[in-house]
């Protein structure tokens, strides 16, 4: 028997039993796995590669957010010494602002107190009957000139200081100023004019209502009555002890405060010195 009648014959066998469908099956389950095993490979080859792009990605972007973050960092720091520095600086400059103003309050009271002397010792009602050469005696020999140029050499050296202390300091301040400056004013007039009025009186004798609308604006209505209701001889001292006290708590507010934390020992020290001495030379007046 010739090969190619071989051949034949064993188609015709397998052809008889489906041997062909074997076959078929035999090779297509080794194609798939061919085909299984080169899909898997170029996925995983895929998905290599876009790992490997998206690691380079974030790399970069987090070397980037890296950069930015030391380089805000860098001008926080540069900026929270900028301020520390300028803050200790302008702290340096309230102190000494608080006690220019303390020294101009203790050089006015000194310079006018003897003008305020006889309404602390006179009661309204003895104006009127106690001869004008008894007061005159009392007071010291000054004039409106003199008194003025007094007062605008204090407000003059404490001006300079003005940015450094706020306006609510300044306002009690220059109302302290009015306060006591037109009391010793109108004396020396009064004392010029030959007739003595009480302190709550102009240089005609009537009711000083632009002393009284300086007085309360920095006084509550029921406090500044209380005050007006008190010893008649105690009212100028009480009126000036209680706006004294308002500037005391306002220094130590710009002074201490939240502020005081920040400051160097030396500052605190001055501080404490400071303000110790202010509130031993007042009453308290509630």
């Amino acid at each position: 028997m010739t090969t190619e009648e071989l051949i034949k014959l064993l188609w015709t066998i397998l052809g008889s039993v489906g041997g062909t469908s074997v076959i078929i099956i035999g090779l297509s389950s080794w194609l798939g796995k061919i085909w299984a095993e080169r899909i898997y490979q170029n996925t995983q080859l895929r998905q290599q590669k876009e790992i490997e792009e998206l690691k380079h990605k974030y790399s970069t972007e987090l070397e980037h957010l890296r950069s930015e973050i030391t380089a805000r960092r860098d001008l926080l720091n540069v900026i929270l010494n900028s301020l520390s520095s300028g803050y200790s600086l302008s702290q340096a400059r309230t102190l000494q602002a608080v006690e220019a103003i303390w020294a101009g309050i203790l050089n006015i009271r000194e310079f006018s107190s003897i003008l305020l002397f006889p309404h602390t010792v006179i009661y309204p009602a003895e104006f009127e009957k106690l001869p004008f050469s008894k007061i005159d005696e009392m007071l010291p020999q000054v004039s409106i000139a003199q008194y003025a140029e007094k007062i605008h050499n204090v407000s003059k050296d404490v001006e300079n200081h003005r940015p450094f202390v706020g306006e609510k300091l300044w306002k009690l301040f220059s109302i302290n100023n009015v306060f006591i400056g037109r009391l010793a004013t109108k004396t020396i007039i009064c004392r010029e004019k030959g007739h003595f009025y009480p302190w709550d009186k102009d240089v005609d004798g009537k009711l000083d209502t632009h002393l009284f609308e300086s007085l309360q604006s920095v006084f509550k209505e029921d406090e500044f009555k209380q005050i007006l209701n008190s010893e008649p001889l105690e009212i100028i001292q009480r009126i000036t002890w209680s706006i004294e006290k308002q500037i005391l708590d306002e220094m130590n507010e710009l002074c201490i405060g939240r502020k005081y934390v920040s400051l160097s020992i030396d500052e605190k020290q001055r501080i404490e010195n400071l303000l110790g001495s202010l509130y031993n030379k007042n009453i308290d007046v509630d």
